[in-house]
Order: C-alpha cells, then structure tokens, then sequence
C-alpha cells in the first residue's frame, strides 16, 4: 500500500483528504508544517508528498523547493494560484478541486514514479550529454550545473532537456 505525506496547516482539509485517501487504500501520514514532513521522511518512506502551497505562516513552495535539495520523492502541489507551476513539483491542482481529481493525479504520478524512465534508459550509452555547459547524467537522473551542483528536476522536466540535447538543431513537436 503505497505511503503518502499530506503537508497543511488547515486541519479539516487534513481530517478530509486523510479520510478520503485512506479510503481509496493509501496508507496516509500528516505534517503541520514544513519541520513535520522533513522528520516524517527522516522517520518513514513515503512515497508521494502532498503540499499544500498556501500557509498561513509559511510558503509551500520554498518548502518544496527545499525538499527537492535532498529527495526526489515525487510533490502532487496544492495551491489556490498557478504561480510555481512545475518549478519543483511533479504535479499540480489548483484549489478548490474535486477529491477525485486529487486521487488520478497522485496514481499518475506514483505510476510515473514507478516506471523505468525510457530515456534514461538511452543515456549510459553516452555518457557526455550536456545541455548546454551543464552535464546530464542520466543514470542517476542528475543535471548538474555550471559550479557542478547538483539541480533536481521533476522528472518531465528532465526528460525534456534530454530530448534536447538528443535532438538537437531539430523542432520538436508535442505529439
């Protein structure tokens, strides 16, 4: 059963989404604030984070943008504005939103999260990928930049800068 981290400090929307997620067979853990969900990952394996962006103390985003220093763990991103969209979460629905939308997208992403990235899978046979000066290194699924610093991409934006850099000089189209 998978583990899901629901991270907000409006408890009714915590009591509403746990119920409903737990529900659907999910075994759900909750944090108040940004402290809470980094020591429940320290704690448990989680495998999906759900981040409410919008705080009353606190910005959702720069807690997301913190996580993605140190894990890749997949963020499904909840906010009432689409100002962030895709920085550093795997998903996004914009509040209010329909509880059954929320449960497609987290199966999406977990899905996602679960299969063998094709490109990837492409990459070790070379090894010298770069995007411009910053290296991709596609068995760890990594793009370091100029200062060679790790950057952690959601994985469709990694993805992207492989097409690129695999197809260069050529218009890519999104079908």
């Amino acid at each position: 059963m998978p583990h899901l981290l629901i991270v907000g400090d409006d408890q009714n929307a915590l009591t509403l989404l746990t119920s409903f997620l737990q529900k659907h067979n999910y075994y759900v853990s909750v944090a108040k604030d940004g402290d809470a969900m980094f020591k429940t990952l320290r704690m448990r394996t989680i495998d999906l984070v759900i981040l409410d962006a919008t705080w009353r103390k606190k910005d959702g985003f720069s807690v997301c943008q913190r996580l993605r220093t140190s894990s890749k763990i997949p963020v499904v991103m909840l906010s009432d504005q689409t100002v962030g969209f895709g920085m550093d979460d795997d998903d996004y629905l914009i509040e209010p939103f329909d509880q059954r939308e929320l449960l497609a997208r987290v199966k999406a992403v977990l899905r996602r999260a679960a299969e063998p990235i094709s490109v990837t899978a492409r990459i070790p046979t070379r090894p010298t990928l770069k995007f411009g000066t910053w290296p991709l290194n596609g068995a760890r699924h990594e793009f370091y930049s100029a200062d060679n610093s790790v950057v952690f991409l959601p994985g469709s934006e990694f993805d992207l800068r492989v097409s690129f850099v695999e197809h260069s000089q050529r218009v890519l189209t999104g079908s």
